[in-house]
């Protein structure tokens, strides 16, 4: 399934969050993560329950996530993955993304930027 957003600016939490959860992120997925998200403002609402995710419980005093495979497509595609979380500050058709380095450096997104998402049903 392919999911468009926008790219928006966040809160700058997740630069303080993520690295509370990256070993338990790591032991899910195998993979280290930037600390820091790319949030996406939905075009079209998603059901993510139609998709299997990974669930991670959160370190002590905060929220279970859970997070689905996925590839920004862009130039050959890069593997990503979207966390949503339990608890969360976002609105409904805000999605953040996680991926081993900072995806707006990567490919040069600002806020407004179209992009575009194959969600993976592993």
């Amino acid at each position: 399934m392919k999911i468009k957003g926008r790219v928006v600016s966040g809160l700058g939490d997740a630069k303080g969050f993520v690295p509370k959860y990256s070993d338990l992120i790591f032991e899910a997925i195998e993979a280290r993560v930037y600390a820091g998200t790319l949030n996406l403002e939905l075009v079209e609402k998603v059901d993510f329950s139609l998709f299997k995710g990974i669930r991670i419980a959160g370190p002590e005093g905060l929220g279970d996530i859970t997070v689905y495979t996925a590839k920004i497509l862009l130039g050959n595609g890069y593997k990503v993955w979207i966390v949503k979380a339990d608890k969360s500050t976002h609105a409904g058709n805000i999605i953040e993304i996680l991926a081993d380095c900072s995806l707006r450096e990567k490919f040069n997104l600002a806020d407004g930027s179209l992009v575009e998402i194959g969600l993976v049903n592993v």
